[in-house]
């Protein structure tokens, strides 16, 4: 009996969705070199929520993303994003759309769906200081049936008022 639970739960997650899924895990420093080709790449949208966004580099690929006419939402944590070094009055400024969480505790997610069917997530927010100083891992994960799962996270952030 346990070898047929056991041959019965392997084939279930053989042909799961998330079986056919490509994972690449990276680790800062270098976790921004995977990313932005990602995001230069996009071509029709590209939806980020991050607790503290500073980092440059990733914030003008997504401007280049909004300029090539990719829909770019950011969500981030108004508290973050009041810092000095925060990128959100920069995307505001270049028209791209950009919400902020007011509410209890912290909006603490670090995620960007690009396209529905990559997910980039981890530990690493998009800051300068997770790239050079800290030691931060990121996955990313092109699976359109995961996509969906944080799209629809990212869709009900994005509606609260």
């Amino acid at each position: 009996m346990r070898r047929l639970l056991a041959l019965i739960l392997a084939l279930l997650l053989a042909v799961s969705p998330a079986a056919s899924a490509s994972v690449t895990v990276h680790f800062s420093p270098g976790v921004r070199q995977h990313i932005l080709p990602l995001l230069d790449q996009a071509t029709r949208s590209i939806d980020v929520a991050m607790y503290s966004f500073t980092d440059s580099d990733l914030a003008w690929a997504l401007v280049r993303a909004h300029e090539r006419s990719v829909r770019v939402r950011i969500y981030l944590d108004a508290e973050q994003a009041a810092g000095k070094y925060s990128k959100s009055r920069f995307f505001e400024g270049r028209g791209l759309a950009v919400r902020y969480y007011h509410g209890e505790g912290i909006m603490h997610h670090k995620f960007a769906v690009i396209d529905g069917r990559v997910v980039v997530t981890g530990s690493y927010n998009w800051t300068a200081s997770a790239e050079e100083r800290n030691r931060e891992n990121a996955l990313i994960i092109v699976d359109p049936g995961i996509a969906a799962t944080y799209q629809a996270e990212f869709e009900r952030l994005w509606g609260r008022k």
